[in-house]
């Protein structure tokens, strides 16, 4: 990522156990034509839209529109990602782990200290962890359960768009990640809007308020009120099994 490399680094400590049993996801073949997706798939692509949109991907196939060496460009660029055989162990970072685990001990460490105190326990931090604190301390009554998975599970969708698009994973295991978030998603929060203040919150707190936050902001006003979003052609309760 360009941002918060501290927190990815925190993210990989945190998810060592989790994601060395797995291993690399099988070639995939790139789509050509834009392939019919089920009410549910087109649900699930929505649900991570609030990234997607910004980027200017379409919102109704699984492939992005930049083509695979974009897509390649941007999993090596932002996540890491050189090939197939660490595309799905970074899915299954964002699935199991997440800035949710972050977050929580953020969440345990503040909780420990008296509020009287917090300023001067907030100076001895390191930097970049104080801005991240300060954060979390100020916004922790919207952190809904202590989560992040609007933030977590949202890109976890758009990163296995990219690696089926880069040609790392093929259609049914882009599929295999992406449904099950979905589902997650729509247990965890009662509207897109839900959803979507739960991912910009958790962009914020990943970012540090960058001067790109404000195009996210816009991105999700237009999914939240443009007869042409998803999100107001799609029930919140569509079926997705």
């Amino acid at each position: 990522m360009r941002r918060g490399s501290t927190l990815i680094s925190e993210m990989a400590l945190l998810a060592l156990a989790v994601v060395s049993a797995h291993g690399g996801p099988l070639p995939a073949g790139a789509a050509g034509a834009v392939p019919h997706l089920t009410t549910a798939q087109l649900w699930a692509i929505a649900a991570g839209a609030n990234l997607a949109y910004e980027r200017g991907d379409g919102l109704d196939r699984l492939q992005f529109d930049c083509g695979a060496s974009c897509a390649q460009a941007m999993l090596r660029r932002s996540w890491g990602v050189n090939g197939a055989a660490d595309a799905e162990p970074v899915l299954v970072l964002l699935a199991t782990v997440g800035h949710t685990a972050v977050l929580r001990q953020d969440l345990t460490a503040l909780a420990s200290v008296p509020p009287r105190q917090l300023e001067k326990w907030l100076s001895d931090q390191p930097p970049d962890r104080r801005q991240r604190l300060r954060f979390a301390y100020q916004h922790r009554l919207g952190f809904k359960n202590g989560w992040l998975l609007g933030w977590d599970l949202g890109r976890l969708i758009n990163v296995a768009r990219a690696a089926y698009t880069a040609g790392w994973i093929d259609e049914s295991t882009a599929w295999a990640h992406i449904m099950p978030a979905a589902r997650r998603l729509q247990q965890s929060y009662s509207s897109w809007d839900e959803l979507s203040q739960n991912y910009l919150l958790g962009r914020r707190y990943w970012a540090g308020g960058d001067q790109t936050q404000a195009k996210f902001d816009a991105a999700a006003e237009w999914l939240r009120f443009s007869p042409q979003s998803p999100w107001q052609r799609l029930a919140w309760s569509t079926p997705l099994y």
